[in-house]
């Protein structure tokens, strides 16, 4: 697993509204919500080669030598769901 990043937001209001109630207008309030999420994954499929080399050299300090890398394939997975609601003016 190379990493996973997630994002998560929400927000929501409220406000005032006109409701008609046996024929009279009626001050009430109406919300309004949301909540989103995103994730986003990346894989590494394959073998990661790692070299390690110390060399001795007399009269001189000790050398060492290192290589990463990898041979494979880099997979990104995205994900993403969003869910909102209202209410009527109450």
């Amino acid at each position: 697993m190379l990493g996973v990043e997630v994002n998560i937001n929400g927000n929501g209001k409220m406000c005032t509204c006109c409701a008609d109630v046996n024929g009279q207008g009626v001050v009430g309030l109406k919300a309004e919500a949301s909540l989103s999420a995103s994730i986003n994954a990346k894989v590494f499929i394959g073998p990661n080669l790692n070299w390690k080399q110390q060399v001795s050299v007399p009269g001189l300090t000790d050398a060492e030598g290192t290589f990463f890398g990898g041979a494979g394939v880099e997979l990104n997975t995205t994900g993403y769901a969003k869910l909102s609601a209202t209410t009527k003016c109450l």
